[in-house]
C-alpha cells in the first residue's frame, strides 16, 4: 500500500536527500526550522487541522467508528491482559486499516534514530513498544492517521503541547538562534517587548500550525520518536521538562543537518546518556550529595543553598538563559550554529551555567509576601475605622474634637497603611529573589510606584499638621484633605483586589512577550466559567460587605466611648520603686493598646465567622442547583445509581431499544468495574462483589443479578471491602515511616 511521506518501504534503505533550502523560522519568513524542509507538499487525507489554536475541542471532533483492538478476550477472561488472544502484538495497526506506517517501517525510524544519535538498544526497544500501545490504543478509536496525528499534537504540535508552549515562551520564533553569529543585534539576547508584539505573535502561532498540518506522517511520526528516545533515557532530566525540550531541539536541528543525514557509520551505543544526560545528571547530583570516604553522603545544605530542579528548569525559559549557555572554552552556545549544538552538548560547563531563581526559605515573611491582600483588607480597613472614631487621640491637647481637614487626612492614613504594607511585602519579597535575576527588575518597579503612591497618601498629613493650628485658615487645608481620603480608599481598593504580580507590569494577563514564559508556566491555570466565576466574586462581596457592615457597627462604632474616655486619662499619685510615675501612671494608654489590638484580632475573626455562614449557603445552593439533596442518605444515592447511569448515558429520543436497561447498565458498570481491576484498584474478591452476574432465574431463565452494593441497604453484606482495624494499621504504618 502507499505511505505517505516516504517513497520506499524502508525510508532507509535509500537515505532522503540533505535538505536543500535554507532554514526558515517564524519570527522570520526566511528562516522556519519548521517549513518545507520537514514536510511534505501533499496533504494527507483524514488529516484536519488538529493543530489549529480555534479548532474544535476533542469532545466535538468526529472521528472515524470504533473498531474493536481485540486488546482483551472476556470470552477467554474478563480480566485478561491486553494481547492475550491476539495474533498481532498491534492489532489495530493492521495493514487492513489503511495505516500511514507499517510497524516494521516505524521499527526503521526506531534503529535509524539509535543509531545517528547513539540511543541504548534497550531502552530504543522500550519507547518503540511504548509508541506502538500508544498508537494502537488510539487506532482502536479513530482512524490510524488521526491516532498519529493526535499523538504528534500531544507531544510536538498542538496546541498543548508543552514543547510548543515552550519553544514560543522562549521567543525562539523570534530569532531562532539566539547567538550573535545568526544576529548581531544583541538586543535578540533580551526578552523583548516588540511593538505589535501580539501581531508577530499571531502570525508566528499561523506559520506553526500550517507547518504542522503541512508535515508528512512521516516526519511527524520520526518526530514523536525522537523526542521519546531523548526522553526514555533522560533519568532525572525528567523532572526538567522545559530543558528536555531544549536538547529535543538540538537534537531534531542535528538530524536536520548534512553532517546527520550523510553519516554512514553509527555512532557508539550509550553517546546520548554520557555526552548529553550524564554531565547535567553530575551536576544535579552534587547539588546535594559528597563524597565521604568513598560513599555519597547528603550536604548539610538548606533548599535555599542548593540549585535545585526548579531552578534548571527555569533558565531554559527565556532567552537569556538560554544564552548563559557556555562551553568549556567560554564560548556561547547560542553562537554555534544550531545543527552543530547538539555535539557540542557535551562541551559544555553546567557549573557556570545554573544559577538560583529563588531562594526558598523558611521564614514568617511569607505570611507578608503571599498573603499582603490579607493583611491590606483587615488592618488598613480597621484603620479608616478606628482613626474615625478616636478623634481625641489626634486632636490638640487643648481641644476636645480635631479640626474637619484634620479628621479627614487622619482617616486617609489608611491608604498609607496599605501602602506600607505593600512596600514592606515588595522588601521582603526581595530577599527571596536574587537581584542577579533578569527578571527582578519589576520589584524595583514596582517600589518605586509604591514611594510615590506612599508620598500622596501620607505626605498631606504632614502639611495639614503644620498649618492646621494656624488662625484664619482658607479652604485649602480641607480641600487637601478630602482628596487625600479619596485617593486613600481607591489605593487600598486596588490593592486589595489587583495581586501584586499583576501591577506595574502584569507578568500574569499582560501582552508583552517579555512575560510570556511566566505566563505559560506559573501564570497557567484554568479559567472559571462565566457562571462560575461570578458566583466565586458573588461569594467574596457578600462575605466582606456583611463583615465590614457588622464590624463597623457593632465592633469599631462600640468601641468609640472607651478611646474618648481613655485616651487622655492619667494616673495620677502612683509611683514605682524602678520606675517611678513614667510607667503607672499611663497605664490606661497602655490598657487601651491593647484593647486596640483585641479589636483587630477580632475584626480577623468577623471574617471568618461571615466566611462559614455564607459558604454553607452557597453550597447548600449549588446542592439543590445539581439537583442533590444535602438531606439525601448516601445509601439511597448509591441505590439510585443505575437509574442515573441509564438516565443520563444511555437513554436518548432517538434510542432504539433492543435490550433492557438493565442489561445496557451492566455492560457500563461491568466495563468501569474490569477497568479499576486492571488498574490494581481493586482486588478479585471485590471485583466479583461488585459485578453484575448472570445467574438462574425462578423460572429456569438467565437473569442478571445486580451487586449488592446496590441492593443491600444496610451495609452488612457477607465479606468487607476494608480488613478489619485496616485503616488503623494503615495509619500506624504511616506514622513509622514518618
Amino acid at each position: 500500500m502507499a505511505n505517505p511521506g516516504f517513497s520506499q518501504p524502508n525510508p532507509f534503505a535509500n537515505p532522503r536527500q540533505p535538505y536543500p533550502g535554507a532554514r526558515q523560522d517564524y519570527g522570520e519568513p526566511e528562516n522556519d526550522p519548521y517549513g518545507s524542509l520537514n514536510s511534505s507538499t501533499t496533504r494527507l487525507a483524514a488529516t484536519p487541522g488538529y493543530y489549529d489554536q480555534n479548532s474544535q475541542p476533542d469532545s466535538h471532533r468526529s472521528y472515524a467508528a470504533s473498531v474493536d483492538s481485540h486488546a482483551s478476550y472476556p470470552s477467554i477472561s474478563p480480566f485478561v491482559d491486553p494481547g492475550v488472544g491476539s495474533s498481532e502484538p498491534y492489532p489495530a495497526w493492521s495493514q487492513d486499516r489503511q495505516i500511514p506506517m507499517s510497524t516494521e517501517e516505524i521499527e526503521d525510524v526506531f534503529i535509524d534514530l539509535a543509531q545517528k544519535f547513539g540511543f541504548q538498544r534497550d531502552s530504543m526497544r522500550n519507547m518503540y513498544d511504548f509508541l506502538m500501545q500508544a498508537l494502537d490504543s488510539r487506532a482502536s478509536r479513530m482512524t490510524p492517521n488521526q491516532a498519529l496525528l493526535t499523538l504528534h499534537a500531544d507531544y510536538i504540535g498542538g496546541q498543548h503541547a508543552n514543547y510548543r508552549k515552550w519553544y514560543f515562551a522562549a521567543q525562539l520564533n523570534l530569532d531562532d538562534a539566539v547567538g550573535q553569529s545568526q544576529n548581531p543585534g544583541l538586543q535578540r539576547l533580551k526578552s523583548v517587548k516588540t511593538k505589535g508584539g501580539n501581531k508577530n505573535l499571531d502570525s508566528a502561532l499561523n506559520r506553526w500550525r500550517n507547518a504542522m498540518n503541512n508535515m508528512s506522517q512521516y516526519d511527524r511520526l520520526r518526530q514523536v520518536a525522537l523526542y521519546l528516545l531523548c526522553w526514555g533515557e533522560a533519568g532525572n532530566v525528567r523532572f526538567v521538562p522545559e530543558c528536555l525540550c531544549f536538547i529535543f531541539k538540538c537534537a531534531d536541528d542535528y538530524y536536520r543537518s548534512p553532517e546527520c543525514q550523510n553519516r554512514v557509520e553509527p555512532v557508539p551505543e550509550g553517546l546520548y546518556l554520557s555526552n548529553i544526560i550524564k554531565p547535567l545528571y553530575i551536576f544535579m547530583r552534587d547539588q546535594g550529595y559528597e563524597v565521604v570516604d568513598g560513599k555519597f553522603v547528603r550536604k548539610e545544605k538548606d533548599h535555599a543553598e542548593i540549585i535545585g530542579y526548579d531552578d534548571i528548569n527555569q533558565l531554559f525559559w527565556y532567552p537569556e538563559g538560554l544564552a548563559r549557555i557556555v562551553l568549556n572554552d567560554n564560548s556561547r552556545l547560542v553562537d554555534v550554529s544550531p545543527s552543530q549544538r547538539f555535539m557540542k552538548l557535551k562541551n559544555v560547563d553546567w557549573n557556570k551555567v545554573f544559577f538560583k531563581t529563588y531562594f526558598e526559605k523558611r521564614s514568617i515573611l511569607h505570611l507578608l509576601v503571599n498573603f499582603n491582600r490579607i493583611w491590606i483588607l483587615h488592618v488598613s480597613v480597621y484603620f479608616f475605622y478606628t482613626a474615625f472614631y478616636s478623634p481625641k487621640v489626634y486632636a490638640p491637647q487643648n481641644k476636645n474634637d480635631p479640626s474637619p481637614q484634620m479628621t479627614w487626612s487622619a482617616v486617609a492614613l489608611g491608604g498609607a497603611v496599605s501602602t506600607a504594607i505593600m512596600i514592606a511585602a515588595t522588601i521582603a519579597e526581595f530577599s527571596y529573589i536574587p537581584t542577579t535575576w533578569n527578571n527582578a527588575s519589576h520589584l524595583t518597579t514596582r517600589l518605586i510606584f509604591l514611594l510615590v503612591i506612599l508620598a500622596l497618601t501620607a505626605g498631606p498629613t504632614f502639611y495639614i499638621a503644620s498649618v492646621d493650628d494656624r488662625p484664619n485658615l482658607n479652604q485649602v487645608p480641607l480641600i487637601v484633605g478630602i482628596v487625600q481620603f479619596f485617593i486613600s480608599v481607591v489605593v487600598t481598593v486596588v490593592f486589595a483586589i489587583i495581586p501584586s504580580g499583576r501591577m506595574f507590569g502584569d507578568r500574569v494577563a499582560g501582552k508583552s512577550r517579555k512575560y510570556m514564559a511566566s505566563q505559560t508556566f506559573t501564570a497557567s491555570y484554568p479559567a472559571l466559567a462565566r457562571s462560575s466565576r461570578i458566583a466565586s466574586i458573588t461569594l467574596w462581596v457578600l462575605i466582606f460587605a456583611c463583615k465590614f457592615t457588622e464590624s463597623y457597627f457593632f465592633l469599631t462604632s462600640s468601641f468609640s466611648t472607651p478611646i474618648a474616655v481613655m485616651a487622655r486619662t492619667k494616673v495620677q499619685g502612683c509611683s514605682d520603686r524602678f520606675f517611678g510615675t513614667a510607667l503607672c501612671s499611663n497605664h490606661v494608654p497602655f490598657t487601651l493598646a491593647i484593647m486596640y489590638i483585641m479589636d483587630l484580632i477580632l475584626f480577623f475573626l468577623d471574617t471568618y465567622l461571615w466566611y462559614i455562614i455564607w459558604i454553607v449557603v452557597f453550597s447548600i445552593g449549588r446542592s439543590f442547583g445539581l439537583g442533590l439533596s444535602i438531606w439525601t442518605p448516601w445509601k439511597d444515592i448509591y441505590t439510585r445509581l443505575p437509574k442515573r447511569i441509564y438516565a443520563k448515558l444511555l437513554a436518548t429520543g432517538e434510542m432504539e431499544v433492543k435490550y433492557k436497561p438493565k442489561v445496557l447498565v451492566s455492560q457500563i458498570w461491568n466495563a468501569i468495574i474490569i477497568s479499576m481491576y486492571r488498574e490494581h484498584l481493586l482486588s478479585i474478591d471485590h471485583v466479583q462483589r461488585l459485578l453484575y452476574h448472570q445467574v438462574d432465574g425462578p423460572d429456569g431463565r438467565r437473569t442478571l443479578r445486580a451487586p449488592p452494593f446496590f441492593t443491600n441497604q444496610n451495609g452488612n453484606a457477607n465479606g468487607n471491602f476494608f480488613p478489619i482495624g485496616g485503616e488503623q494499621r494503615g495509619e500506624s504504618r504511616s506514622l513509622r515511616h514518618r
